[in-house]
């Protein structure tokens, strides 16, 4: 799914580690990947920390107001959060899939999501 990600104006900042499990002995380069990966479509908002044949790990960070370019990740991944913020995630065709501000429960610093 491609999705792009707005931190509301009042929101923290949202601060995340991402691994994804590649699951493929072939090496990645620019060329290779799509161009909805969260490496090309949004990479103001998205610092490679390690990547390999096997794994991935980027930190995302999105300050208050931010709004990210449609992207994916398109990989299995776990988020590990370091903070939260309120955010809206829009589709491709900017329709609202979640708004965490009507969220019963939100990830606390040191969350590990699936």
């Amino acid at each position: 799914m491609h999705v792009s990600l707005t931190a509301t104006p009042t929101a923290a900042v949202q601060w995340l580690l991402t691994l994804s499990l590649l699951g493929t002995a072939q090496s990645l380069s620019a060329h290779d990947l799509p161009a909805h990966d969260a490496m090309k479509a949004a990479t103001e908002h998205h610092k490679r920390i390690l990547e390999n044949e096997w794994v991935r790990v980027l930190e995302t960070r999105i300050r208050p107001g931010e709004r990210t370019e449609i992207h994916s990740h398109p990989w299995p991944a776990v988020q590990y959060v370091l903070s939260f913020s309120d955010f809206i995630r829009f589709d491709a065709e900017g329709k609202v899939l979640v708004d965490s501000r009507s969220m019963a429960t939100k990830p606390a610093p040191g969350a590990a999501l699936w």
